[in-house]
């Protein structure tokens, strides 16, 4: 099972260069999934979408995730990606970012959908201790 966090929507925004489309910050330790929905692109071309994590959204911003969509029929408009899940502690920050074709500069709209999954698959009673 999920749990709906949030979700930031962008209606007209300019992907033709490498721009940030959403951040979150992690309010305790969990487990995060995320969507990317973008609408109104150009199309026939590559895609790229990825995700950062900033420990204590301090230092560093760590791509842990990239991912290409390679369009090649011009008559598509859209593309949805489900990013890797990953951990974070309280105060890190994800980053999604989308690099587009150079002709996307006035219509996209995005949205992206930030889970909590469920870690009910822990084994009971190993929280926090090393399994060999």
């Amino acid at each position: 099972m999920t749990k709906w966090l949030e979700t930031d929507t962008q209606t007209n925004k300019d992907i033709s260069s490498n721009v940030a489309v959403s951040t979150y910050t992690a309010t305790g330790d969990k487990t995060i999934l995320c969507q990317v929905f973008i609408d109104q692109i150009a199309g026939s071309g590559t895609y790229v979408v990825y995700m950062t994590q900033q420990i204590a959204g301090a230092g560093s911003a760590y791509i842990i995730y990239q991912n290409y969509h390679s369009l090649v029929i011009p008559a598509w408009t859209s593309f949805a990606t489900q990013e890797l899940n990953t951990s974070v502690r309280t105060g890190d920050v994800l980053t999604i970012y989308v690099d587009g074709l150079i002709t996307d500069t006035t219509t996209p709209d995005i949205i992206v959908r930030w889970f909590e999954l469920d870690n009910s698959l822990a084994v009971p009673g190993n929280e926090g201790r090393r399994v060999r």
